[in-house]
Formats: structure tokens, sequence, C-alpha cells
């Protein structure tokens, strides 16, 4: 390949990487992440096209950070919780081939400057479209699910905390670049600051406000550019005045005020809730403090310990998550404490890297950094596959600084990186028609008339995406749906291969094999359900009835009574222990039960027809 061809594969793996955050596709059930990890395959395989020799940048920084894609690689290999996932490789790959080859490409001053381009060019259009949440005028927003944003601005990323980290990393970047520039080129890089400035403030992302703070003073430290306060003064008055008439146009005024005391009050849900998922994820690593419990299985783990912890903190409630909206703490949770200094030693040498490049070029990448940093202690802008790829290129950037040396590989590693890079792209292809099928069957579930087509559409996800919990416990619940007991118990068990600190699957499979008969099977699913979610109102009434159909009528009364003084009981919990409690004949304690379900559910006719009887043999 001459060189012609080589800079136009440069230039073309900068700029998808620099616009992926771009790309969502509605159809499919992860509609803003895979698109968004293709384009950073791609544009890792563009840039290992490009590379011609693949001179790489023998620097501290760039050989830590193969380092710690190293260690992360083996904790994953030697984790005791799960075997080694091809998802998770697929993931691992692309983006040490990125860093890698980015650290290449990114010596050359002019494929910098482009990059930079490119960069300011994705926030100016990314902020610009995020705007149109606030204001009810997306046009790409019909039909999506309601996940609570309200007029959060939340763009191309599907999420207003998301998009406000991705946002934080590029406004320092931004900032330096109107800063340093003259002419029309300050006043363009002036136009992405004040819309990126915007766009984040319309996110109303608490954390990453600070985080974008943070980053602008650390860029306009290490550049060594005197600090324009009355111009930065004036153009953030300016910034909040539109922000606040957008906010009132789109009546979300009273969002940001709530947000706001939520903040400033410690004992708000906004803390305990991440000083709780936080603990959490530190008692992983304190249980393997020396490889964790390997990536690819913390949410496994964190499910686990969580409903241990449950058991005993009756004041918190159960979270579905996979992240302990912590990176630092997440990390030594996946990569023990070692990992966890591999990843300070990388974060403070690159830093320090920047500091010491300066100019404008260093301001960008410290003020990435710093944001990235701050952003890691209150979200997990690592599994965010934009800010992630933004991490990389800041990485890559400060490996690539003040190189002396260079270390070229043997051709045939680069050709390897490609290839594992091209199957890992094929792989993310395959889950993106696995995706796609999940969704439309999903979507089809909650549609009385479409039901029927449900279940061939997920059995089909599942068999295109076999690595995917989700596409098997939506089988198999569809499945319970059309009263296919039987039939949904193998997707079940199959989910809990994959998941098996799933607690709604346990129950799933508890209430499968209980309609089956086989009830000792159903008790102990239900238990284990219990022990992972005891705020699960279903799996203390699952567990309950199943424990009266074994004969022991006393502990099932006793199950249903704990799961309501547990889970807060429901019309199906107080139900059930008012039937419980009539057939044994204690009509007396039965009717009170009754009524409280009817009071939870007032059109529950079994209710109103058994509290009659109870009535009428007063």
């Amino acid at each position: 390949m001459n060189a012609a061809r080589r800079g136009l594969c440069l230039r073309l793996g900068l700029g998808v990487l620099a616009f992926s955050a771009l790309l969502f596709i509605k159809p499919l059930e992860d509609a803003y992440v895979l698109p968004q990890r293709l384009a950073l395959a791609l544009a890792a395989l563009a840039l290992l096209l490009g590379a011609g020799t693949w001179a790489l940048p023998s620097t501290p920084v760039f050989w830590l950070g193969c380092a710690l894609f190293a260690w992360r690689g083996f904790c994953h290999v030697a984790s005791l919780s799960a075997p080694p996932s091809l998802p998770w490789l697929a993931l691992q790959v692309p983006q040490l081939a990125l860093f890698a080859a980015a650290a290449a490409a990114l010596r050359e001053p002019g494929l910098r400057v482009r990059a930079a381009q490119f960069l300011l060019a994705a926030a100016a259009l990314g902020s610009a479209y995020a705007l149109l949440a606030p204001l009810g005028l997306d046009p790409l927003a019909r039909g999506a699910v309601d996940l609570g944003f309200g007029r959060r601005a939340h763009g191309s990323l599907g999420n207003p905390d998301f998009l406000g980290g991705w946002l934080a990393m590029l406004l320092p970047l931004a900032l330096v670049a109107a800063v340093s520039a003259r002419g029309a080129g300050r006043l363009l890089a002036g136009g992405a600051a004040a819309l990126a400035a915007l766009a984040l403030a319309l996110t109303l992302a608490r954390g990453a406000w600070l985080a974008a703070a943070l980053g602008c003073l650390a860029a306009l430290g290490a550049s060594g550019f005197a600090v324009p306060w009355r111009w930065l003064a004036a153009s953030g008055a300016l910034v909040a005045c539109l922000a606040l008439g957008i906010l009132a146009l789109g009546q979300g005024q009273a969002g940001l005020a709530g947000r706001l005391r939520e903040a400033a009050d410690p004992g708000s849900e906004a803390w305990s809730s991440r000083a709780f998922m936080a603990s959490v994820a530190l008692d992983l690593a304190r249980e393997r403090p020396l490889t964790g419990v390997g990536g690819g299985a913390f949410e496994i783990e964190y499910l686990r310990r969580q409903g241990q912890r449950l058991q005993s903190d009756h004041a918190q409630p159960f979270r579905l998550t996979a992240d302990a909206h912590n990176d630092w703490i997440q990390c030594a949770a996946e990569t023990g404490f070692p990992g966890l200094l591999l990843w300070a030693l990388l974060f403070c040498l690159a830093l320090a890297a920047a500091w010491r490049h300066g100019g404008a070029e260093g301001g960008a990448v410290a003020g990435a950094l710093a944001a990235f940093g701050a952003q890691g202690c209150f979200h997990f802008p690592w599994d965010i596959v934009p800010s992630a790829g933004l991490l990389l290129l800041a990485l890559a950037a400060a490996a690539a600084f003040a190189a002396s040396e260079d270390w070229t590989p043997p051709a045939l590693v680069r050709w390897l990186a490609m290839l594992a890079v091209a199957a890992c792209l094929a792989f993310g292809l395959r889950q993106a028609a696995s995706s796609a099928l999940l969704n439309s069957g999903t979507a089809l579930q909650a549609d009385p008339a479409g039901k029927v087509l449900a279940v061939p559409l997920l059995a089909a996800s599942a068999g295109l995406g076999p690595d995917d919990e989700r596409a098997w416990s939506r089988l198999g619940a569809a499945r319970m749906d059309r009263g296919d007991y039987a039939g949904a118990v193998p997707p079940l068990q199959q989910a809990l291969l994959l998941l098996p600190s799933s607690p709604d699957t346990w129950t799933n499979l508890g209430l499968s094999l209980a309609q089956t008969g086989r009830l000792p099977g159903a008790e102990a699913a239900l238990r284990q359900a219990l022990a992972l979610n005891p705020r699960s109102k279903e799996a203390w009434a699952d567990a309950a009835n199943t424990a009266y159909q074994l004969g022991r009528p006393d502990e099932a009364m006793d199950l249903a009574l704990r799961g309501i003084r547990e889970a807060g009981g429901s019309a199906q919990a107080w139900f059930n222990l008012g039937a419980m409690l009539f057939n044994s004949g204690r009509l007396g304690e039965a009717g009170p039960a009754f009524e409280q379900a009817l009071r939870l559910e007032p059109g529950y006719p079994q209710a109103a027809e058994l509290l009659a009887k109870c009535r009428h043999a007063r």
C-alpha cells in the first residue's frame, strides 16, 4: 500500500472513531451500543491497515497500557466466576488494537491536528442534535422507550449521563482550541465549545459537570496559555442563560431544581445508592485482592454480593446493575488491587506526559484524562464506547508525545492483529442481527396481537447470540406467557448458566418448575431468587405457594408474612396469605388479608369472592 492510501486509511480510522458517538440504530435492542462498538472496531482496523511498518512508540505510557490490557486478560482467564467469554474478548481486542495503532499514528503532528478537527466537528454535530430533546423536537425519538430521562438532553448516546461524560472529555479540547486558534479557527472552535457546553448543561448530569470543570482547568493549566477569565465568565453566563431558556421552553426547569436539591443532600438516593454500589464492589475486591473477579464476571458477582448485603441492610432497595458507578473501585473488583495500581500509574504517567508536552495538544489530552478520571468516580465511562474510545485516543497521544525510540514488531503481528479485529467485527455484526431479532421479539411480546410471533423471533435471537442471557430469559418468559411452562424451563436454565445471579430468571424458573409438578426444584430455585433479591414480591409469593403445595402450610404462611414484611405486600401476596388462612379455617384472619388485596387491586375477583364468604360465615 502506497503512502497516499495509508494516509487515507489513517484519516478514515480517526474520523470513524471521532464520529462513532453519533451512530445509533433504533431497530436494535442495543441501539446505542452495538453500532458504536462496530465503529470502534472498524476504526482500529483502518488504523492498522494504514500503519505501514507500524513503528510503535517505546515509552512508559505505551508499555504500561499494554501491560494493563495483558493483566485484564489474565484476570479474565483466571476468573473463578465465569469461563472465558467470547463477547468480552470481542470488546477488548479492538480496544487494544486501537490503542496500539493510534499510538503509532499520532506520532505524526499532522494526524494529531486532523484527529482534533474530527473530534471538534463530532462534538458540534452531536451537541446540536442533543439540543432537540429538551425542546421535545427530536424527530428520531418517536416510538422510543421512555427511560425516565424526561426532557434531559441525551442525543445520539441515548442516555444523558453517557452524553455528559462524552462531552466532558471533549469540552477541554474545544476550549484550548478556541484559546489558541486565530481568526476563523477561533470562531469555529469557540462555537463548538459553546454548543458542547450548552448540551452538557442540558444533560443535567451533575458528575459530568464537575468532570468538565476539572478537565477544562487541567487543559488550561497544561497548555500554558494565559487564562481568559473575563471571556470564560461571559461565555459561561451566556450558556447558562440559554440553557435555562431552553429548559423553560421544554418545561424542564423543575427537573433541574430537583437534581440540584438531590445533589446538595448527602442523604439523598443519588449519594446513598452510589455509596452502596461502590461498597459492594469494594467487598468483591477484598474477597479476591490479587486478580479480582475477572472482567466479564462483575455483574454475576456483584448481584451475588448485593443479595448478601440486602439480607442485613433492610434500608437498601434491590438494584439490577452491571456497573458499580465508580470505575476506579470496579477496576479493583475486576482486576484486583494490582490492576487498580496499574491503571492509576498509567493514568498519572499519561497525565504527566501530556503536561510536559504542553501547548494545545498537551492541554487537550490532559483535560480529557482529568475529565475521565473525575467522571469515573460517579459513573462508568469505561463501559461507554465513545468515552472509552476518547480515553484510548488520549492515552495513545500521551504515549506518542516525545517518543524518542521505536519498536517495530514483526509484520506478522500486524496481520494477526488485523485478522483478530476483523473477526471481532464479524462477531459484532452477528450480535447486531441477534439484537434486532431480540428487539422485535420483545416488542411483539408486549402486543397482544403479535405475541404468537414473539417466541420464534426470540428463539432465533438466542440461536444467533447464544452468549446473550437476555435472549434466553425472554424466550423463557414468552413461553411462560403462552402457558408452555415445560418449554420455558430449558431456555431459563440456559440463561442462568450465563448469568447465575439473575433473581428474576430464578423466579421464573421456580414458577415454571412448580407449574410442571417439580416442586422440590421449584423450591430450590425460589430460595436462590430470594437469596439474590429479598425485595422480590413475586419470589416470596411463589415460595409461599410452593411450600403450601408441598404440604407445609405453617411454613407457607410464615413465608407469606415474611415476604410482606421484607418486600411490601402485593395484592397477590395478600391474596395468597388470605387463601391459606381461609383453607386452614382461620376466616377471621383471612378477611383482613383479602381486604388489603382489594385495597391494592380493587378489581381482584377471587379476593372479593373469598372475602364475601368470610363475611357470610360470620
